[in-house]
């Protein structure tokens, strides 16, 4: 059995492929020339290099092979304009689908976001039936993902190729290379004075991510989205916890919420005067105000998603980062500890 792995380099596909090759799956992964490729070091995997824009380039990348993983995708950075992510979310997706139905694929999973059901509370979190409200942030990536989800469920209903949607959380482990959502451990543990939002998300362990994904290949229901959410947890609990694992006492200061959105409006300006994209925008400040937390109650029950505590997950992120040069070791529990195991 040879799975095709889009997006291999990435945090949640690094450990995707992993587990993959735990379970004793052949992987092929689709790279794009250039791209770089850290976190897939030393894995006895076949590299297929090719761009979700080349529809002839996924049709030869998906032969030979049974199933499908898609979770490459453009995510959230400096950029906020919708075409900035259309190409690759949207126009990617249905030519990796189309490609995967040519070749007969038996199935695909498809890894969406959390973003595209709206979030709730810490008593009352969101689920797989939750509307989504995300245009209201006017963020190119979630109006992306969005969109092309529901073009995924569409073509499932029209077609019936069976494709089965995961929603994961924010993701934190270890192999994240470029980073991605380990970025905010990075930037807590640099900065003396760390700055915390007034918000709070849902933080699940990459490497449970990664075995959801990789059951969904023979669990779950195609046409069904499953949330892959871990722990809800306000920022301020979340700066606290990296803090204590890494050993440091930060100095943290909470940004009022009318603070960090003005702040988020002169960005906004700035990015209108130079042209430039800008670390903080009106819509990055009004998420990281915004509390937005989910249930993984569905994926629990049907992927056999596990739950390891947001404690482990920071330990292993901060671990990897410091095994590969990205931090230096505060305490000695973390200095010699090899980078953890994908699952």
């Amino acid at each position: 059995m040879k799975t095709l792995v889009t997006g291999a380099n990435g945090l949640l596909g690094a450990n995707v492929v992993r587990e993959l090759l735990k379970r004793r799956r052949q992987v092929r992964v689709l790279v794009r020339k250039g791209a770089t490729l850290t976190s897939l070091k030393g894995l006895k995997i076949e590299y297929f290099y090719g761009d979700l824009a080349d529809e002839k380039r996924l049709a030869e990348a998906c032969q030979g092979c049974d199933y499908v993983i898609h979770s490459a995708g453009l995510t959230p950075g400096r950029q906020t304009a919708f075409s900035d992510f259309a190409r690759v979310n949207i126009t990617g997706t249905q030519n990796m689908v189309r490609a995967a139905e040519k070749a007969r694929i038996k199935r695909m999973v498809h890894v969406s976001s959390c973003c595209v059901f709206g979030g709730g509370s810490i008593k009352d979190p969101g689920n797989e039936l939750s509307e989504f409200n995300g245009f209201k942030f006017n963020s190119g990536y979630i109006n992306s993902k969005y969109l092309a989800q529901q073009w995924v469920l569409s073509e499932v209903e029209k077609t019936g190729f069976p494709v089965v949607i995961v929603n994961p959380t924010i993701m934190i482990g270890p192999y994240d290379a470029r980073p991605s959502s380990g970025e905010i451990i990075l930037r807590i543990l640099k900065q003396n004075l760390q700055l915390c939002p007034p918000g709070g998300k849902n933080f699940i362990d990459v490497r449970d991510a990664a075995v959801a994904t990789c059951n969904a290949l023979t669990m779950g229901v195609p046409g069904e989205c499953y949330l892959l959410a871990g722990e809800n947890i306000s920022f301020k609990n979340f700066f606290k916890k990296v803090n204590r694992i890494y050993g440091k006492a930060g100095l943290t200061m909470k940004i009022p919420g009318i603070v960090l959105n003005s702040a988020g409006l002169a960005g906004n300006a700035i990015q209108a005067l130079t042209s430039q994209n800008v670390q903080l925008n009106f819509t990055n400040s009004r998420q990281l105000t915004n509390e937005s937390y989910f249930s993984a109650s569905k994926a629990i029950r049907f992927l056999d998603l596990r739950q390891r505590t947001i404690d482990e997950a920071i330990r292993a992120a901060i671990t990897w980062f410091a095994a590969n040069g990205y931090i230096v070791p505060e305490i000695k529990q973390l200095a010699n500890v090899p980078a953890p195991a994908a699952a």
